[in-house]
Formats: C-alpha cells, sequence, structure tokens
C-alpha cells in the first residue's frame, strides 16, 4: 500500500485539476521541435539581411521563406517551447500565449490582406528592397497554405492550454491537419512530384516552411502526451 502511495505521488500534482504529469521524453522532444524551428526561422531572417541564399530557400527557383512567416513560425516555437518546459514563472506563461496569440493576428492581417487585394501591406516593410527581387504576385507575402499555417499553429497552441478535453482535442486536430499539409507540399519536394506542390496554395510555400511547420504540429501533440495521440 505504501508503494502505491509513493506511485501515485510520482504522477500526480496535488492541485484541483489533479493534472497528470506528462511522459518528461515526449515534452522534451517537443522542446527540442522548438529549438530547431526558432533556429532555421532565425536563419531565415539572417539570410534575408545578408543574402545568403541557402538560408531562406534549399535551392535557386525554389519558393522562400518569407520573412513575415519566419517570424511567425519563430513566435509559434517559443510559445511551444514555453508550453512543453510547462513553466511556472507567471510573465513567462503569459509570453508564450501571447506568442501565439501574435501568430494568429498575423495570420488574420495576411488573409484580410489576400482577401481585400492589399497591396503591398505590412509584411513588405521588412527587407523591403530584397523582396522585391522575388518573382510573385505580392512580394514578401506568404501563400495561402502558408498563412493557414500559421494561424493554425497559434489557434492550436492557445486550445493546448486549455485545461479541458475540448481545448486538448482542438489543439491535437489542428495538428493532424497540419501535418497533412505540410506532409503534402513535403513529398512533393523530395519527390520532385511538382503537382503536389505547384497548385496554387502551394505554389509559395518553401521547403523549410513545410518543415517547420510539420514539426511545430508534431510538437504541440508531445506537449501534451498525457491524453490523446501521444499518449
Amino acid at each position: 500500500m505504501a508503494e502505491r502511495t509513493r506511485q501515485m505521488r510520482t504522477f500526480v500534482i496535488s492541485s484541483p485539476d489533479e493534472r497528470v504529469i506528462s511522459d518528461p521524453a515526449a515534452r522534451w522532444i517537443a522542446v527540442g521541435i522548438a529549438i530547431v524551428s526558432l533556429g532555421v526561422a532565425t536563419l531565415a531572417l539572417i539570410g534575408w539581411a545578408t543574402d545568403v541564399t541557402f538560408l531562406v530557400r534549399v535551392r535557386e527557383g525554389l519558393s522562400s521563406m518569407k520573412p513575415i512567416t519566419a517570424i511567425g513560425v519563430g513566435l509559434a516555437a517559443v510559445s511551444l517551447g514555453v508550453l512543453a518546459l510547462d513553466v511556472r514563472t507567471r510573465w513567462v506563461r503569459v509570453a508564450g500565449v501571447g506568442c501565439a496569440w501574435l501568430g494568429v493576428l498575423i495570420a488574420l492581417g495576411l488573409a484580410v490582406e489576400w482577401l481585400a487585394g492589399i497591396r503591398p501591406g505590412f509584411e513588405s516593410v521588412l527587407f523591403a528592397s530584397k523582396v522585391e527581387r522575388e518573382p510573385i504576385k505580392v512580394p514578401g507575402r506568404p501563400s495561402y497554405a502558408t498563412v493557414t499555417s500559421i494561424g493554425l499553429l497559434g489557434v492550436a497552441l492557445i486550445a493546448a492550454r486549455m485545461k479541458s478535453f475540448t481545448g486538448l482535442a482542438v489543439a491535437q486536430t489542428i495538428s493532424v491537419v497540419m501535418v497533412m499539409l505540410c506532409a503534402v507540399a513535403l513529398v512533393g519536394y523530395m519527390t520532385g512530384a511538382r503537382d503536389l506542390y505547384a497548385f496554387r496554395p502551394y505554389s509559395t510555400m518553401s521547403f523549410y516552411t513545410a518543415t517547420t511547420g510539420m514539426l511545430l504540429a508534431i510538437g504541440v501533440c508531445l506537449a501534451t502526451p498525457q491524453r490523446g495521440l501521444a499518449a
């Protein structure tokens, strides 16, 4: 009986909601994903600043990770890292939620610009003289698929913090959708099957964006492994 009590104390936090401690291995993998994604986003911004092509696109002729996309990915990575580490410091937790909300607001702003036909938009402020060289309809603006991915990531990271089954279900459902969205583009890039990523929504979704998007979506599931897909 005493041994059983010690085991229960190992896995259960004494709190009003009786929250179960999740698998630390899964959480650390999520932290690693957050670090890698933040690194890719940071390198992309450095690439724009220094004109290092490889840092913004895999090779010439392929789509680049736009500066505003790099910021969106970076925000999602920071938010995921805070969620996975389960930091107790209030201001850090608030910052994590704030990053997720900023990602959602960026996606909403870009969506409004697409729908309203606004050009140029706020995304063109970053490295304006360099993004103007991009051979796309609106230089610096991410594709529909990329905008959707940034918004979905933000919503998933917000929902994952809700202490309810509904919030977790929303977060993990969005993560599955995200993995599928990014997988289509990645398979196209890796196999050279242009038809898988060259149709309109994916025409400007870069390899780096698809890769980090998929990783972050998986990270959301791993950061909340007490129930659901990663349980």
